[in-house]
């Protein structure tokens, strides 16, 4: 059961504010200074805004729309020119699970205990850090996400991707539907997480585990798999409010994109232009403001 003492963003502007230019990078190392991306679409006539964050594993901020002349980024050079760049943004974290913790919850993540490059394997020890697979730590229960805010507004919220906030040997009541969201669609970790002796990273639908990459899911596919999941809820939420927080990580060492995926700088290359085609996947789609992390 979660605790009755939730800490509490006290009204739904912030949420919908933080929604809107929240830009934070979960980094393996370096600065926490940041550029990002933030768009406008249409807005809905009857109502509060949907909205979309996408988050990205060290997407770094060489693109098209900053100057790279050689990483092609169609889709995220047209959200620059119909929105804005934010040039000078800090993250709250230069790491995995702290600059998620503090996304979500609009607090710092040492608020929430979620800091530092360690992992707890202690239950009880209030030292959560990087969430791994075979470690006790996890967002605790007390703090209150964005898709929490959002239920009393109506709005139905779906998590796709990466979510490395909480499995402590395999305890599903730690993900995204444990705190708040409707629906869940991905890793518990990130794609590559875990030690030899731990099984290779399941696939969620919701609670349901539904595969392991590397056995019976491709891991190449997750790029495909995230984009039709995220353009599937915004169809089926199209005449509803809605919040789709989509955290891609094949940006993450090691990368990987699907094969049809190339590019003049490489992997990484290739894995930056297969999230800005996800990108384009979820801009045909009616949305009030989405947000693209950049690192």
């Amino acid at each position: 059961m979660k605790s009755s003492s939730k800490q509490s963003f006290g009204s739904l502007a912030p949420v919908v504010l933080l929604a809107a230019v929240a830009v934070t990078c979960a980094r393996a190392s370096g600065a926490s200074r940041h550029e990002g991306v933030v768009h406008e679409a249409r807005s809905r006539a009857d109502g509060p805004p949907n909205f979309v964050i996408i988050f990205a594993d060290d997407f770094g901020f060489d693109l098209e729309c900053f100057g790279s002349p050689t990483t092609r980024t169609v889709n995220i050079n047209r959200m620059a020119a119909e929105g804005m760049k934010l040039t000078q943004w800090n993250t709250a974290h230069s790491i995995c699970s702290p600059s998620r913790a503090a996304l979500l919850t609009g607090r710092y993540a040492i608020r929430s205990g979620i800091f530092g490059n360690k992992s707890s394997h202690a239950p009880g020890t209030g030292d959560h850090r990087v969430v791994h697979p075979i470690c006790y730590g996890h967002l605790p229960f007390s703090e209150v996400t964005i898709a929490e805010a959002l239920k009393p507004a109506n709005y139905t919220s779906m998590a796709i991707g990466k979510w490395h906030l909480g499995y402590a040997y395999e305890n599903t009541t730690l993900l995204p539907i444990g705190h708040g969201f409707d629906h869940f669609y991905g890793t518990p970790v990130t794609h590559c997480e875990g030690p030899a002796s731990y099984p290779a990273v399941p696939v969620f639908s919701d609670d349901k585990k539904i595969g392991r990459i590397g056995i019976d899911i491709v891991r190449e596919d997750l790029v495909y798999r995230y984009s039709d999941q995220a353009t599937k809820f915004i169809s089926d939420n199209a005449d509803e409010r809605f919040f789709l927080y989509l955290a891609m990580d094949n940006t993450h060492s090691p990368v990987f994109s699907p094969a049809n995926f190339t590019s003049p700088r490489g992997p990484y290359g290739a894995a930056t232009e297969a999230l800005d085609w996800v990108v384009g996947q979820v801009r045909t789609k009616h949305t009030v403001t989405m947000v693209l992390e950049l690192s």
